[in-house]
C-alpha cells in the first residue's frame, strides 16, 4: 500500500493506492453545525459512487483532521485491491495517515 499525505494552503490531499492508480477521488469537508457540533460532508468527485467503504475512509480521515483543529477540507484519492478491504487494513491505513500528519 502506497500512502502520500500533502498539505496545501487550501486542502489536505491524501493518496492511498494498492494498484498504483489514483482510483476514486472524494472530497470531504468539516463544518460547524448550528448546534456547535461538527458536521461532515463527503462527495465523490470521480470514480466509484457505489462503494460505502471509500466514503468511510474519507469520513474517518476528515474526522481525524478536524480533531487536530485543522479546518482544511480533504481531497482523497483511493484505490484498493479486494484484500485491502479488510478492517485491519482500514485501521492500519487510518493510523499511518494520522502519523504522517502534515496539516
Amino acid at each position: 500500500t502506497d500512502i502520500v499525505v500533502q498539505s496545501f494552503a487550501d486542502r489536505v490531499f491524501v493518496t492511498v493506492t494498492q494498484i498504483q492508480k489514483v482510483g476514486t477521488m472524494l472530497f470531504a469537508v468539516s463544518e460547524d453545525s448550528s448546534m456547535g457540533e461538527k458536521r461532515f460532508d463527503i462527495s465523490t468527485l470521480v470514480g466509484r459512487r457505489d462503494d460505502p467503504l471509500l466514503t468511510l475512509y474519507a469520513r474517518q480521515l476528515i474526522e481525524q483532521i478536524a480533531k487536530t483543529g485543522c479546518d482544511k477540507p480533504l481531497l482523497l484519492a483511493i484505490s484498493l485491491k479486494d484484500e485491502g478491504r479488510e478492517s485491519s487494513t482500514f485501521q492500519a491505513i487510518i493510523n499511518i495517515v494520522v502519523k504522517l500528519r502534515c496539516w
